[in-house]
């Protein structure tokens, strides 16, 4: 299934994910299943790759990297896309294979907001989610992961907090879980001084 999960607060956003790559014929590689487009938002994918580049349609590229239209794009333009590919997917269906979770994580209108689609044959779910308090989670991942993914609060650096978390909750699930594997990436995005956001990669 994978593994990427997006914390977040009204003015930042955390997104980790690991890297463990499965294809059709068996054969196991790595792929960053998290992605940034400079100072504007940040997206990751669960399931089939080529459902996540059908899904993107032409916006990222075979190894889910950002294209050069993607990066011309804000978050409210790109969820505008992604809505009306959704709703075709969801009148139309999809083939037997097709199987994609995508979440998008970006600013609009001066606080952070994450979108989540989830589509495969008879499931078609798309959910926005804000953090109204606090720090907020979306994520794609099996239930069981939850048990071992917990934030320290108390550290003085909560945006390392939180990707520590991540890094202990896949290294406790690739005991039971052989879709994942525990080298992970993390990318943030923040408010910024010189511009309105500012996205890096943290691992």
């Amino acid at each position: 299934m994978s593994a990427i999960a997006v914390v977040f607060g009204k003015s930042f956003a955390v997104f980790c994910g690991e890297t463990m790559f499965c294809l059709d014929t068996g054969e196991r590689s790595c792929i960053e299943k998290v992605k940034m487009v400079k100072d504007q938002f940040l997206y990751g994918f669960t399931g089939r790759n080529t459902s996540a580049v059908e899904f993107f349609g032409g916006l990222i590229d075979d190894e889910i990297n950002p294209t050069e239209r993607i990066n011309k794009l804000s978050y409210v333009q790109l969820i505008d896309i992604l809505d009306k590919n959704f709703d075709v997917y969801k009148n139309k269906g999809v083939t037997e294979d097709f199987d994609t979770c995508a979440i998008i994580c970006g600013p609009v209108e001066g606080r952070m907001q994450c979108t989540r689609y989830l589509i495969k044959p008879g499931e078609y779910e798309k959910r926005i989610s804000v953090a109204e308090k606090g720090m907020k989670m979306v994520s794609s991942f099996l239930e069981k992961h939850l048990e071992n993914f917990n934030i320290n609060e108390d550290k003085e650096d909560i945006v390392m907090a939180i990707v520590d978390a991540f890094q202990v909750m896949v290294d406790k699930g690739i005991d039971f879980d052989e879709s994942i594997n525990n080298d992970i990436v993390a990318y943030f995005i923040n408010e910024g001084c010189d511009r309105p956001y500012i996205t890096q990669k943290l691992k």
